[in-house]
């Protein structure tokens, strides 16, 4: 009988753990995500008399440089009617700020408003341009955000703003949540996540403000498949809460769109 090799033991308890892992997390999703909680009186007053769908409009922020951050805007139903209430936005970071709505998105909130599975809320789609790295950030903290507060009804709080993106963006989405401590309540991260395993960035997060996480990746995108898990993984060991759902897709905003709802109502629990 040949002697047992230590290292090779180590290997496989190494990978059996990992395995382990990834299923314990993928165990945790909730295939049929609750619904939102009920909706604020003055909103679900004026709602229950709005038969008219959402509206997309163009819009512009310019920083103090003279540059200019288009972005697609979503106004939810009747807003106009529901003077003065204020509403959640979800920041959506794009190469293209007209991809997301062209993919369903308008159509999808639409749905989930008109029929009361979530509140009504506003979507921010903006054009980022990844080739001003020195103010990637701060062209969305410094001039966007406040340029969307001072222009429209917004629960301007963390607890009722949100990031997400896809690919590129969703890695941007994940760093923003973490290096502006208080500004934004959860990234939504379709196929990317730098920044969850920046444990610097993670150390320096109060405590009591600490964001929730929601990751999403099709089956067939291989590289984000296999970063999941470590992202995962270094979020369960510092305390953070977060939903990881890995379906059946590829790398794409028609994968990513499939799961939107699931992230929706997912958000709109902390309202």
């Amino acid at each position: 009988m040949g002697k047992i090799n230590p290292g090779l033991i180590w290997k496989v308890l190494g990978t059996l753990l990992a395995g382990l892992l990834v299923f314990v997390i993928l165990s945790s999703v909730t295939e049929n995500p609750p619904t939102a909680n009920p909706l604020p009186a003055s909103i679900a007053a004026a709602q229950s008399s709005c038969a008219e769908n959402g509206t997309l409009q163009m819009g512009n922020a310019i920083g103090k440089d003279g540059f200019t951050i288009p972005y697609q805007l979503y106004l939810p139903p009747c807003y106009a009617q529901q003077s003065p209430a204020a509403y959640p936005v979800l920041y959506l970071i794009s190469t293209d700020e007209t991809i997301w709505f062209e993919t369903g998105l308008g159509e999808l909130a639409d749905r989930m408003i008109q029929q009361k599975q979530i509140s009504p809320f506003i979507i921010i789609s903006t054009r980022t341009d990844f080739s001003r790295l020195e103010t990637l950030f701060t062209d969305v903290v410094d001039v966007l955000v406040p340029h969307v507060d001072s222009s429209f009804r917004t629960q301007a709080d963390r607890l009722h703003r949100a990031v997400a993106g896809g690919s590129g963006s969703a890695d941007m989405a994940s760093c923003l949540v973490f290096r502006y401590p208080g500004l934004f309540e959860n990234a939504g991260a379709f196929a990317g996540g730098w920044c969850f395993s920046d444990q610097e960035l993670i150390d320096a997060f109060p405590a009591d403000e600490r964001p929730r996480v929601f990751m999403d990746t099709g089956d067939r995108d291989n590289g984000v498949v296999a970063s999941m898990p470590g992202w995962a993984s270094s979020l369960a060991e510092n305390n953070i809460q977060f939903v990881m759902n890995i379906g059946s897709g590829n790398h794409s905003f028609q994968y990513w769109m499939s799961n939107m709802e699931m992230y929706l109502r997912w958000w709109a629990k902390s309202w």
